[in-house]
């Protein structure tokens, strides 16, 4: 940014200034961020949705709880389950 000035003896004397000091926040990385389902975050952001996207999203939900998603569901908690457990024995 550049500061200027008018004088008597010259027209315009121009200064680099520091614009502002930023200092970085302490975050991670997103790289060493951790992958979660979209489930589990499903509660917080439901405030933020229309109607027709929560509908959608209780159609699945119903779907996944008494339709023939419910194996998928079991699957996917099993899977979940035996990740942690990996990880775990990874980290020993």
């Amino acid at each position: 940014m550049y500061l200027y000035s008018l004088t008597k003896d010259q027209l315009i004397i121009l200064s680099t200034e520091k614009q502002s000091d930023l200092e970085e926040p302490a975050l991670g990385k997103l790289g060493d961020g951790k992958v979660i389902a979209a489930r589990e975050v499903e509660k917080d952001i439901k405030q933020f949705l229309s109607e027709a996207e929560r509908a959608q999203i209780e159609k699945e939900n119903e779907y996944m709880l008494r339709g023939p998603g419910r194996i998928e569901r079991i699957m996917r908690e099993e899977m979940d389950k035996m990740a942690a457990f990996m990880e775990e024995k990874i980290r020993l």
